[in-house]
């Protein structure tokens, strides 16, 4: 792995070596956090593949490394680490990103709630009002009914990956159903059918899918906010 630093930004390569397995997704980590990803690269050359990314860094030390998977996404390598010092009068300043998630409408008759939309755009608007002032920028997405799907919501993650810069910070919040099973959060969607165990765990948004979401924001600095039953 390589890299050439201008200010906050490193243009980052590396070359993989399919030793047989083939090459899956590949992730370029920033201080731990995934900050870019990738699947399917180009054609390799003589079995050795090349990966290239910009990736925006914090202020202080960060250290930049890339992991790749076998074809199949089970088993990864991953690179030696690369250490940059960046300046403070090199970082911009950090803006601030809401996400906020309520649902009342559910299509499930009997789940219909009267506060979740209320509480998700309130408390989207007090954070914005309360972060002007301290932000250079301040962007807020409210997702509320219909729009609360797994789906939409993977889509709003993927989009917000691609704006936030690790010296940002990043506010996410949801209100709505939810059930704990075996000691795992599932959130209900807009769209779930049913509220039997058997139901939650397949159209519930659980636990693992949360991680996997939130691992894909590169802030440093992030606080999450569920207004569920069971959440705790």
């Amino acid at each position: 792995i390589r890299g050439d630093l201008t200010g906050d930004r490193v243009r980052a390569e590396a070359d993989i070596d399919d030793l047989g397995g083939g090459v899956g997704r590949i992730e370029w980590r920033v201080n731990g956090v995934v900050q870019k990803t990738a699947v399917g690269l180009p054609s390799a050359k003589d079995g050795v593949y090349t990966a290239d990314a910009d990736l925006y860094l914090a202020e202080g030390e960060n250290t930049v490394q890339l992991v790749a998977y076998n074809e199949m996404n089970t088993i990864q390598a991953r690179s030696n680490a690369m250490t940059f010092s960046v300046a403070a009068s090199d970082v911009q300043p950090p803006r601030l990103f809401i996400m906020s998630v309520g649902v009342d409408n559910y299509a499930l008759d009997r789940l219909k709630l009267e506060y979740a939309v209320r509480d998700a755009e309130t408390v989207a608007a007090t954070l914005a009002e309360a972060g002007g002032g301290l932000y250079t920028e301040v962007h807020t997405e409210i997702v509320l009914d219909e729009d609360v799907t797994r789906d939409g919501l993977a889509e709003r993650f993927r989009s917000l990956a691609q704006r936030i810069r690790p010296n940002d910070v990043f506010v996410f919040f949801s209100a709505g159903h939810g059930k704990t099973i075996d000691g795992r959060f599932f959130y209900a969607p807009y769209d779930i059918d049913n509220t039997t165990v058997a139901a939650v765990r397949e159209q519930g948004i659980g636990h693992s899918t949360w991680q996997e979401w939130f691992s894909t924001i590169p802030a440093q600095k992030s606080l999450l906010l569920f207004d569920s039953c069971e959440s705790g």
